[in-house]
């Protein structure tokens, strides 16, 4: 049941959180953070006349439940692009309370259908970058990764394997063999880790697929489950988890999901059940239930969690979506005992194309009085309730010295404890941003 588990929660991360960060039109994914969806993500992103959105910048937000305020612990910005709107280098950062502190750096290059990414971190003891992890990447014509192979940098100067992944796609682009391998230094060889093998039907539907996985310290083959797959009107609405028996050597079905799909063929919900110990019948584990706006874009999702025969909601999520159906917010609340807790994620899109909009921007935001002791009133005329206003503070040298949100249309800033000088100060919400400068004299 483990591994039906993950697949669920993998499908329930892919489905609902959209956690993806899409760039030169795919999904690039830390496989090894797939699953790590409970922090608050921001997105920024510069779109130009031709309507394609470039990502600018991602900010890691904590809701401090001493202070009740959000407080930035992470970012991902200073995006770079090539001609073709591929990334080049991007580059992150943590929050340590006062000033963003480097952490990682990544450069990608790219060569017919090769690509290659360097990642180095900061060594704040000698304020030096130094290679960290390298990956050699192929892909296909359409843009699917058969494979990838990742180094790491060693003390003594030199790159050691770390991991190999390789994969299959049919005629479709649908993925029917995945494998991952780890390198052993020991023996210096490639070992598995896991294996996925798929087939589809001739309209390209998922009939069956096996998940094989070996430990990574012995290399032996630790677990293999078979799911099958029943189909109507081309949507996958059960499937059988078949897990293998040592003991018996051969599969016991131990687990089902039971799908339902709108007209559309948006999943709608699905049920996690597994089968009674007398193998009598089957009780429910926990369940998902889907809403779509009238685009097709997923605006709810509510979990439910089963205890007997009776359920309970523990996670409920909201998605809103601008004109373009471009993702705004995602308001999330998951419960522990009977206490409900939540996070946001808010993204940001730059549709900023002619003078007039910039000039209607910058009118919209009053700072006051400039220059001051450093309390300062901001006025925000287009504030929406419904929208996170950030308000953030640099110094001459770029650090980020002050951060808020605004609750309200006015309110005050207090820079008071800083040093006398010029500040530049970033209001951004989900219609775009602006720059002030303020002074601080005393």
């Amino acid at each position: 049941m483990k591994k039906l588990l993950t697949l669920l929660i993998l499908a329930f991360c892919l489905n609902g959180w959209a956690q993806y960060l899409k760039i030169d039109n795919r999904q690039i994914v830390n496989k090894d953070l797939r699953l790590k969806t409970k922090h608050l993500y921001s997105g920024c992103y510069q779109k130009t006349q031709s309507n394609v959105s470039l990502l600018d910048s991602i900010k890691t937000w904590s809701w401090d439940t001493i202070a009740n305020v959000w407080k930035p612990i992470e970012r991902f910005t200073n995006y770079t692009y090539n001609t073709q709107n591929k990334n080049t280098s991007n580059l992150r950062q943590s929050f340590n309370g006062t000033n963003w502190v480097n952490v990682t750096l990544y450069s990608y290059s790219y060569a017919g259908n090769t690509e290659y990414q360097l990642q180095k971190k900061w060594d704040a003891t000698n304020n030096v970058w130094v290679n960290w992890n390298q990956t050699f990447s192929l892909n296909d014509l359409h843009g699917n990764t058969i494979s990838d192979t990742s180094q790491i940098w060693k003390s003594n100067g030199t790159w050691v394997n770390y991991t190999r992944y390789a994969a299959n796609y049919n005629a479709a682009n649908k993925q029917t063999y995945q494998a991952s391998r780890v390198w052993d230094t020991i023996v210096n060889n490639w070992f598995y880790e896991n294996r996925y093998l798929g087939h589809f039907n001739l309209n390209n539907v998922e009939t069956d697929y096996s998940e094989t996985y070996w430990d990574n310290n012995t290399h032996a083959l630790t677990d293999s489950n078979i799911y099958t797959n029943t189909i109507s009107n081309n949507n996958v609405i059960r499937t059988l988890l078949h897990t293998w028996n040592s003991f018996t050597n051969s599969y016991d079905t131990t687990g089902q999901i039971l799908c339902t799909y709108d007209v559309n063929h948006n999943q709608i919900s699905w049920v996690d059940q597994s089968e009674n110990i007398n193998n009598t019948g089957w009780y429910n584990n926990d369940s998902v239930a889907y809403t779509y706006d009238l685009n097709n874009n997923q605006t709810g999702i509510y979990g439910y969690l089963w205890v007997n025969v009776s359920g309970f909601y523990n996670s409920r999520d909201v998605l809103t979506y601008d004109a373009n159906n471009n993702l705004l917010s995602e308001i999330r609340h998951f419960r522990n005992g009977n206490t409900w807790f939540g996070d946001s994620t808010y993204y940001y899109y730059g549709a900023v194309t002619d003078i007039q909009q910039v000039a209607e921007n910058e009118n919209s935001v009053s700072i006051y009085p400039n220059p001051s002791n450093g309390l300062f009133n901001l006025s925000i005329s287009k504030f929406d309730n419904f929208k996170m206003h950030t308000i953030e503070v640099y110094n001459a040298i770029g650090n980020c010295v002050h951060h808020q949100i605004a609750t309200s249309a006015n309110c005050q800033i207090d820079l008071s404890s800083l040093p006398i000088g010029i500040y530049n100060i970033s209001i951004s919400s989900n219609e775009g941003f602006v720059n002030k400068r303020v002074v601080i004299v005393k």
